[in-house]
């Protein structure tokens, strides 16, 4: 299992590495997070997009939050 965790991530910080490369730095999140979609893939890595949820206060929502 360590070894595929290992591939896993390797494959992760491969394909961040490579958008980085090519788009360089400077751009927006959204950007980044768009060419790492094509990106990984690409190299077959699974993923899931970020997505938002419903954060409530004593029972009244209050706002959104987004997990990525």
């Amino acid at each position: 299992m360590a070894l595929e965790l290992e591939d896993f991530t390797g494959a992760v910080i491969g394909a961040a590495i490579e958008v980085h490369r090519t788009l360089g730095p400077g751009f927006p999140e959204s950007v980044y997070e768009e060419a790492l979609v094509i990106e990984r893939v690409a190299r077959k890595v699974p993923f899931a997009r970020p997505y938002s949820v419903t954060v409530r206060y004593r029972g009244a929502d209050v706002g959104l939050h987004r997990l990525d």
